[in-house]
């Protein structure tokens, strides 16, 4: 069996390094990707709520008893 050299270890080492880089990637496009769709829906839920028409405050009035103090 011949002796393993340095020339042995180059496309592994290559390859471990791509998929280094290429999950670093996908993690980081994963995130970026997430992070814009909650922005977008908070967006979306601004827009909704500023077309609403706000509510009236309810007023609460008091009838006039005839049987009250005078």
């Amino acid at each position: 069996m011949p002796p393993i050299g340095i020339k042995d270890f180059t496309m592994p080492m290559a390859a471990f390094g791509m998929v280094f880089v290429l999950g670093s990637y996908v993690y980081a496009s994963l995130n970026k990707a997430r992070r814009d769709a909650g922005m977008a829906r908070e967006k979306k839920l601004e827009e909704l709520q500023a077309r609403q028409k706000p509510e009236e405050p309810m007023v609460l009035r008091h009838r006039k008893s005839d049987t009250g103090p005078k």
